[in-house]
């Protein structure tokens, strides 16, 4: 249903992820990688990972080639800031059960 979205992600967003915990308690160097997604300017309410009502002012559908977490940060086209991911969602194919597209709400 949503594949036809798909054809629409052609903005590059950077997604900024943590580098891992090392043995000596230390983190990592952050890990950086760009998947196609489309950003859409608008207001919606929606509950956060945290469990608070929150107004969300964009949101970003992404093709999900590389998965992205609850805990990245997403650099979005023509900025230079690094947004939190206030809520993470996704359309699954109802044929396949597969994850068609990514919904990241900053």
């Amino acid at each position: 249903m949503y594949e036809s979205l798909v054809n629409w992600c052609k903005q590059d967003i950077v997604v900024h992820r943590k580098g891992e915990l090392l043995p000596s308690g230390e983190h990592a160097e952050d890990m950086c990688f760009t998947v196609k997604g489309l950003l859409v300017d608008d207001s919606k309410q929606v509950i956060d990972k945290d469990g608070q009502m929150v107004l969300c002012r964009s949101y970003v559908y992404v093709v999900p080639d590389r998965v992205i977490h609850d805990t990245d940060m997403l650099q979005l086209p023509n900025d230079t800031r690094k947004f939190e991911i206030r809520k993470l969602g996704g359309y699954y194919d109802g044929n396949t059960g597969k994850l068609s597209v990514q919904v990241a709400y900053i």
